[in-house]
């Protein structure tokens, strides 16, 4: 075994131990994404809430057909934030290991 093997010995290694710890990483974002249940309750609940408790404080009816519509244009545009950045994270882990799995 020449010095040229050892290196690419040692190097494959290093890659297989990054590509073990980027898997890990990978599997805990999915994993996440079942807490992610959770914050969608949140996300969709706290603003209609909010929205009820504006309405039921002011009594008038008019109102509710501005809170409401805000309220759930609001939770969806978090929603549509968090999707992203999740599935942002997802794909640049993907890019890596795709990456370390060619060397």
């Amino acid at each position: 075994m020449t010095f040229d093997d050892n290196t690419k010995e040692v190097g494959k290694t290093e890659n297989e131990a990054k590509l073990q710890g980027l898997i890990r990483e990978r599997e805990q974002k999915v994993n996440r994404v079942f807490l992610l249940a959770f914050e969608v309750v949140l996300i969709f609940g706290i603003p209609a809430l909010i929205a009820m408790l504006i309405i039921w404080k002011s009594e008038s009816e008019k109102i509710a057909w501005v809170v409401l519509p805000i309220a759930f244009i609001l939770s969806w545009a978090f929603m549509i934030f968090r999707y992203r950045k999740i599935s942002r994270e997802l794909k640049n882990l993907d890019a890596k290991i795709k990456e370390l799995k060619s060397k």
